[in-house]
């Protein structure tokens, strides 16, 4: 089951980030007969173990243990799919053919009536609704032990200012030793792709001025309503790692055309000095510059600035 999850980059523990984040519903491997391989493992194991102890009245304990697990586990995954395009319904026990409208049928009646409501299809749909009417946010975090965590805090300073409306995506990059640029501007490109419609996108520190290398040096064909950088260090030197980070110097230019800049930076920010912002203003003279007075690199985990920004477009 491992690796049907990672190929389609999704998670074995549904909520464990937000929604925008998980990449795919899936529907292959062992997913096309249950939705829940694990929970119906246990329960079978269970029933085996009972059958070989001769302990009829053991029984009672596995109905036990599947009404705790539908309660506290299934019926709360059951909410998370409205999100995705394709309708799917997590049962315990499925039949292995579903029937036309892709919804599994319990071969043995252990299922769930309220998910064969009308009101529920009903609720889910206008879920899905709401997801596809938002603005989709994609925020690409910065670089370093503990940088996807330290700004996880930061998006939800973003997600907490901006309100209903907006969905954040944060996907966690992977570092690639064998790529000039770490293979960040790729991922970057693939994210994008991802989305739906038109986005926002953006980025802190070293997750910033990837943005501008992507948005620079590919061809992107989604229509951006806004970039937003944080904090973004503008990288200089002749030092060989850092050849792969470096902007090309007509990089300004080949920047999506007809689409609005904002650039933060702290004065006391000691990671990336404020130099480095005074840099990228000589450089975007277009753009839209806010210099805040105190807040270090992280900004004071306070994005209710850029929240403000955001909803001018």
């Amino acid at each position: 089951m491992t690796p049907t999850l990672y190929k389609h980059r999704t998670t074995e523990r549904p909520g464990r980030h937000s929604l925008p984040g998980v990449a795919a519903l899936v529907t292959a491997g062992v997913y096309r007969f249950s939705r829940n391989p694990i929970y119906l493992g246990m329960a079978v194991l269970l029933i085996g173990w009972k059958v070989m102890l001769m302990n009829w009245t053991g029984i009672i304990g596995v109905a036990v243990f599947v009404g705790f697990i539908t309660r506290f586990q299934i019926i709360p995954e059951e909410r998370m799919p409205a999100v995705f395009s394709t309708p799917v319904v997590c049962l315990l026990f499925p039949a292995l053919l579903p029937d036309r409208s892709g919804i599994f049928v319990l071969s043995c009646r252990w299922e769930l009536a309220s998910c064969n409501s009308n009101r529920r299809r009903q609720t889910d749909l206008k879920q899905l609704a709401r997801f596809r009417m938002s603005m989709q946010i994609l925020f690409i975090h910065g670089a370093g032990d503990g940088g996807y965590e330290a700004d996880e805090v930061l998006v939800a300073s973003l997600r907490a200012a901006l309100g209903k409306g907006y969905m954040i995506g944060n996907p966690e990059m992977q570092w690639d030793e064998s790529a000039l640029d770490f293979g960040w501007t790729k991922q970057i490109g693939e994210e994008i792709a991802k989305v739906d419609n038109e986005l926002i996108l953006a980025g802190h520190s070293f997750g910033a001025s990837m943005i501008l290398k992507c948005l620079s040096e590919t061809t992107i064909n989604k229509k951006i309503k806004g970039v937003f950088l944080l904090a973004a260090p503008f990288w200089s030197g002749n030092e060989e790692w850092k050849a792969g980070l470096k902007l090309k110097t007509d990089f300004a230019g080949n920047l999506p055309a007809d689409v609005p800049f904002f650039l933060y930076h702290c004065k006391d920010d000691e990671e990336v000095p404020v130099s480095h912002f005074e840099q990228y203003r000589q450089k975007l003279t277009w753009a839209n510059f806010r210099e805040i007075k105190s807040g270090g690199h992280q900004l004071n985990n306070d994005l209710t600035l850029v929240a403000k920004d955001i909803k001018t477009l």
